[in-house]
């Protein structure tokens, strides 16, 4: 089973969206709510941001993946970034869930 990289360009690509997403939606709501604390954190913003970024990673990682045939110096930092991404939408999903509650 040969890797030529697929996974990790089609993973960038979802991020890229899911992040666009995110961001648009915490400005929606930023400017639909422009008083509430939770609002002014900009949660959803910020995390959205990083994915994008997590995102490109990734489509860098699987266009070069594929013309070299191993990876490269973007495949570790997918891995980390994404990894790191889990926190920043954990902390988005909270700061989201509590300002719900209120």
């Amino acid at each position: 089973c040969k890797n030529t990289g697929q996974a990790m360009l089609g993973l960038g690509i979802t991020l890229v969206v899911l992040g666009s997403l995110s961001t648009i939606l915490g400005i929606a709501a930023a400017a639909a709510y422009p008083s509430e604390i939770y609002s002014r954190m900009y949660g959803p913003i910020w995390a959205g941001i990083f994915v994008v970024i997590t995102g490109a990673i990734g489509i860098m990682a699987g266009r070069n993946f594929n013309r070299e045939g191993a990876p490269t110096g973007f495949t570790p930092a997918f891995l980390t970034l994404s990894i790191i991404g889990i926190f920043a939408a954990m902390s988005q999903a909270s700061v989201s869930g509590t300002a719900a509650g209120v």
